[in-house]
């Protein structure tokens, strides 16, 4: 979280939200103003009953933090989890630096 002033050192402040990443010996520092910027980038399969998804997952462009959300925990765990983990590491969620 950092504060900054607009348009003159005496406005209000204003807080923002951020966070930075270490990448192939480079920083990149991420902050604005809006503290949800995320999109879907996974979806689960459809519910036969709702028509609905059994999950989504949704992140911003450092992939971090990454969250899933899901309609039923235990069905999630038990047909989705593991499959889900491997995609993870095969797309580039998750590698040995996070690990």
């Amino acid at each position: 979280m950092d504060s900054f002033l607009v348009n003159s050192p005496h406005s209000t402040p204003k807080v923002g939200f951020g966070y930075g990443i270490i990448h192939s010996k480079k920083v990149y520092i991420y902050v604005q103003e809006d503290p949800c910027p995320y999109q879907i980038v996974i979806t689960g399969p459809k519910s036969t009953g709702s028509g609905q998804y059994e999950y989504i997952v949704i992140t911003n462009w450092t992939k971090f933090p990454l969250v899933a959300m899901t309609r039923d925990l235990a069905q999630f765990n038990a047909n989705y989890r593991n499959k889900l983990i491997q995609r993870f590491r095969n797309e580039g969620y998750i590698h040995e630096f996070l690990s």
